[in-house]
């Protein structure tokens, strides 16, 4: 690793000279204090407060860039981390390259991106579509999550983006194998099927100051699972059905999301394996909302969002959950660099099976953002 971060301070230096003019090293650093409040069924409430990285940006760094291959094609990179400004420690399971570590090729065709990059449904990254056009957090208020069934940032993907035409531009993604479990065994399963996989199908239009998009995707789990499969609780594939709009009327921008899901590993904040243990053949199904807004206030910028997601799954019992959250945060630019944040929300999680659990988190926090 000591190495590795050796050559990413080379290959700073070289951006900063040599290659300044097609090569830009950049990044965020987020720190602020975060109070949280947490009541869990059966336990007692807890209190903490905790200094955190990234709760208004995720700290990162990143380098970009592209090279002319003339005939209006271009070749283009994005290798890019996080890690915590709290601590210094790299984030992404100290990957060097966690978050995106993609080269594209750009041309009349559209463009061809091929590594490790998020998914059209993941809040994530440079084709994250839907969540950035139908959600004012883009992806939920950190610890106030948004109930939706999400993917991830996935290795082995290949994406294809259509040049835009008169304002519509689709999206397809496949993974050979996400590598999302963090499993050692999964590049040798990469061609065996003993793998998890992604493909998503996507697309946006845009007229006037309306934005719309819709998304279909399926994580397809290893199959059949096997004794050392982290997948083994749900056989079948997790798909989703996604649609929403943003629109800016000038004084504020709001925001409508929907997904529908079937056989999902998470809904509503709720693992199928929290909810019926490792060993069940179907996942969670069931419906998310999100309604919000960023309205321009005081020369900073007030951005607000209401979730809700309800669902059920029947394995060796049935169950139902339900999620409820709303959050809030103000931005405050003191440069164009640097902004001040504060925020706060609440979440509440209620899984029903032979009784009501009911989990529920209040977060509020503040910090500064510096962006480079």
């Amino acid at each position: 690793m000591k190495k590795s971060l050796i050559a990413l301070a080379t290959l700073g230096t070289l951006a900063g000279s040599a290659f300044a003019a097609n090569v830009e090293l950049y990044g965020i650093v987020d720190t602020g204090l975060v109070f949280e409040h947490t009541k869990n069924h059966g336990e007692d409430s807890q209190n903490t407060l905790k200094m955190m990285s990234g709760y208004n940006a995720v700290s990162r760094f990143g380098l970009i860039g592209t090279e002319d291959l003339g005939n209006g094609m271009n070749v283009g990179f994005r290798l890019e981390n996080s890690f915590n400004s709290d601590d210094g420690t790299l984030g992404n399971n100290t990957r060097l390259f966690g978050r995106e570590a993609q080269v594209n090729l750009n041309g009349a065709f559209g463009t061809i991106a091929m590594g490790r990059m998020g998914a059209l449904t993941s809040s994530a990254g440079t084709y994250d579509i839907f969540f950035a056009g139908v959600d004012a957090f883009d992806g939920g208020d950190n610890d106030i999550v948004t109930g939706f069934t999400m993917t991830g940032r996935y290795d082995n993907m290949i994406t294809y983006a259509t040049p835009e035409f008169a304002g519509l531009k689709v999206y397809a993604q496949y993974s050979f194998a996400t590598g999302a479990d963090g499993d050692a065994k999964t590049q040798e399963r990469a061609h065996t099927g003993q793998n998890q996989r992604y493909i998503g199908l996507g697309a946006t239009y845009t007229v006037g100051k309306l934005g719309l998009v819709a998304t279909i995707d399926q994580v397809r789990n290893a199959n059949k699972g096997g004794a050392d499969s982290v997948y083994n609780y749900n056989e079948k594939e997790q798909t989703t059905y996604n649609i929403g709009a943003n629109y800016d009327c000038g004084y504020a921008k709001s925001f409508i999301g929907f997904q529908y899901a079937q056989n999902a590993n998470e809904l509503a904040s709720i693992g199928v394996d929290k909810a019926f243990g490792a060993s069940v053949n179907e996942g969670l199904k069931g419906y998310a909302l999100t309604l919000g807004t960023i309205v321009p206030v005081a020369g900073g910028d007030l951005t607000a969002a209401f979730y809700y997601a309800d669902g059920e799954c029947e394995n060796n019992v049935k169950a139902d959950v339900r999620y409820t959250a709303i959050s809030a945060r103000y931005a405050y630019p003191l440069s164009k660099r640097t902004s001040l944040y504060a925020g706060a929300g609440y979440g509440e999680t209620k899984l029903t099976q032979t009784e009501a659990k009911k989990d529920q988190i209040t977060q509020v926090y503040t910090g500064i953002t510096h962006t480079f």
